[in-house]
């Protein structure tokens, strides 16, 4: 690289440095930075959060009082020409054949299935059966929206059926994006909603959160000034993001490979882990990598399992109990009592680290720094999940040594 395009990239940086602070400085003014979404509800939460909300302003009954003024402004930001007439019901977590549908419309002869996926990975012919549905339905106006952060396609597992009967294409479903679609058509109703302070105020902090998950400033001149300053120097933006992938890389396998080190050595006597590749860098990159932590001799039928979904690198960090034999003698054990989520594969999985999270990113940046406030940060933080990792493990081993000591006598 020329030193001419060096000083071109460092150029760029401090430009954009610059103006991301004013931004911050603004959104700290303006009091941005309180956010009910995030306090109460963990930011990525796809469920009782994202689900939940969409479903409340789509639901004409819903507690915002505003009729279907919201539902009406969602079918023309996103549902092209297709708008309800009739009665509307809205629901969540929808029970379906093979499935739950995230969010769920119907009114008259239109239905509407909404697939939510921030960060979960797809579940096997997930689309696939709830085209099926809609298809084997007495409603003759269909949708089946796919909802991501940036409007990702679905895999291929999700929208081909196991027997093979169906194999969706782009005319099957639509993708939407929490960056474009989500957040227009939620702009559109924090405008309709400008004599309601409460439910304007609202919809605004939930903007806000918007912006946050997907990167964007909350301040659109902010925004348009560095949109103009990338144009004015692709090559240097394209240098300064090819680097960034490679810290960032390097970064989240650090702390991966630390956090083993950590729990391992908390945990002590025969436990062990194994995993797909040689290296972390390698690791954190690939689809669902995955990384066992094994308790030793006799327990070879389960195992503690950290994996990507749908890589350690850009997504996030879920960890769950994996068990080969059916008769499952952690299923009473207090991880899996607590955890909600399970599946055909995991008797039981939660979220462990979000390494989509800029500021989980800010804080793993602080390894090797000398500014000691920074590294005592990331210590502490590593600690903790350190913690939770060796508790989910020893809580493991002890109910497995107790039904085993059970079966004995």
């Amino acid at each position: 690289m020329s030193a001419v395009r060096f000083d071109e990239a460092a150029t760029l940086l401090r430009k954009v440095s610059t103006i991301a602070r004013h931004s911050e400085a603004l959104a700290r003014l303006r009091h941005e930075n309180f956010n009910l979404f995030s306090l109460l509800r963990k930011e990525h939460d796809e469920e009782h959060l994202h689900s939940a909300f969409i479903a409340e302003l789509l639901d004409p009954r819903g507690s915002h009082d505003m009729g279907d003024t919201f539902t009406r402004l969602f079918f023309q930001h996103i549902g092209g020409q297709v708008e309800p007439t009739e009665v509307i019901s809205v629901a969540t977590e929808k029970p379906l054949p093979g499935g739950r549908a995230d969010i769920y419309l119907r009114s008259g002869s239109f239905e509407m299935i909404i697939e939510n996926k921030l960060y979960a990975a797809d579940q096997t012919a997930q689309l696939a059966r709830y085209h099926r549905y809609l298809q084997t339905s007495s409603g003759t106006k269909l949708r089946l929206y796919y909802l991501t952060l940036d409007g990702t396609p679905p895999s291929s597992g999700s929208t081909t059926s196991v027997d093979g009967g169906d194999n969706l294409t782009d005319e099957d479903y639509t993708c939407l994006s929490y960056r474009e679609d989500i957040l227009k058509w939620i702009t559109a109703c924090h405008q309709t909603a400008a004599d309601h302070p409460p439910l304007r105020e609202s919809l605004k902090m939930y903007l806000t959160l918007l912006k946050k998950i997907t990167h964007q400033l909350t301040d659109q001149q902010s925004m348009t000034e560095i949109d103009r300053l990338i144009q004015d120097n692709l090559y240097a933006a394209s240098l300064i993001n090819q680097q960034f992938q490679l810290v960032r890389r390097r970064l989240v396998a650090e702390f991966v490979s630390d956090l083993v080190k950590m729990t391992l050595d908390k945990l002590g006597g025969t436990w062990h882990v194994t995993h797909e590749l040689d290296s972390y860098e390698e690791l954190v990159g690939k689809n669902y990598g995955k990384i066992d932590f094994h308790p030793g001799p006799g327990t070879e039928s389960w195992r503690i399992t950290v994996e990507g979904h749908q890589t350690m690198l850009h997504d996030k960090l879920c960890v769950g109990v994996f068990e080969l034999e059916a008769n499952h003698i952690l299923k009473q054990s207090d991880f899996v009592t607590r955890c909600r989520k399970r599946n055909k594969w995991w008797l039981a999985l939660d979220d462990l680290l979000d390494t989509s999270d800029m500021d989980t990113l800010q804080v793993l940046s602080a390894s090797g720094t000398r500014n000691l406030v920074t590294a005592k940060r990331r210590t502490e933080f590593l600690k903790s999940h350190s913690d939770r990792l060796e508790q989910i493990c020893s809580e493991g081993l002890r109910h497995a040594n107790s039904q085993r000591e059970g079966y004995n006598h």
